[in-house]
């Protein structure tokens, strides 16, 4: 896996990483990639499912759900940030961000 600071490009200069990210938890069941990166933003995470796991579709659904729950007053949950695309999602390094 590339660096954080190559990935987190796709999402701009508020999302570059301020120190060296850590490994919050091991990869679920999904053999996900999950890191926690310190940014001008504040602390994030930031999720890289692998590219044959489930389809982009799938991924942007989860992503619009938690959306809407975030929209419905659930503070607790960690909304997909905007990429400079436009998009919640974004293919790098053979995984989906």
């Amino acid at each position: 896996m590339g660096t954080a600071t190559e990935i987190l490009r796709h999402w701009g200069d508020r999302y570059q990483p301020q120190a060296t990210p850590t490994c919050p938890a091991s990869g679920g069941f999904s053999g996900a990639v999950v890191l926690r990166v310190e940014t001008l933003s504040g602390p994030i995470a930031v999720r890289g499912w692998p590219g044959d796991t489930l389809p982009p579709t799938r991924l942007l659904g989860l992503h619009r759900l938690l959306a809407h729950i975030a929209s419905s007053g659930v503070a607790q949950v960690a909304v997909p940030v905007v990429s400079r695309d436009g998009t919640t999602l974004v293919r790098d390094q053979g995984r989906w961000w």
